[in-house]
């Protein structure tokens, strides 16, 4: 991939954006006077190679049920090895289809029923939440 300009200012108010938009729905703010560091999002362009990507899975124009491949392990695992040289296995890896989703199984399969969570902020609205 090419280095990726992340000093282009983009502009997303009345774009619908929730983290520039709706400050006052969620928060009871108004959203001229913080900045909203509140949600994580991002302001810049998501770089073209992923982009190209997309435009070439949705001009297949096919949408059913998709499966990871092997593929798509070994590239996870040839990362983690490079950057953090970490030693991982295939069968370490499970899919889980969001971050609160994940929260929420990790949560349930450390602790049990009655127990108290620690959560320490910040953190996402729905995780103490997620707790059994």
């Amino acid at each position: 991939m090419k280095p990726h300009d992340f000093n282009q200012i983009i502009d997303r108010h009345n774009t619908g954006s929730v983290k520039w938009d709706f400050l006052d729905r969620y928060l009871q703010l108004n959203q001229t006077d913080l900045l909203p560091m509140w949600i994580s999002d991002f302001d810049f362009q998501c770089p073209e190679e992923i982009r190209q990507a997309l435009h070439t899975r949705v001009n297949h124009g096919i949408f059913g049920y998709s499966e990871r491949d092997d593929n798509y392990y070994q590239a996870a695992i040839d990362w983690f090895s490079k950057r953090h040289q970490l030693t991982l296995c295939r069968d370490w890896f499970t899919s889980i289809e969001g971050v609160i989703p994940g929260l929420a199984l990790l949560l349930q399969m450390l602790s049990k029923p009655g127990e108290g969570v620690v959560v320490q902020g910040p953190y996402y609205a729905h995780s103490p939440k997620s707790s059994p």
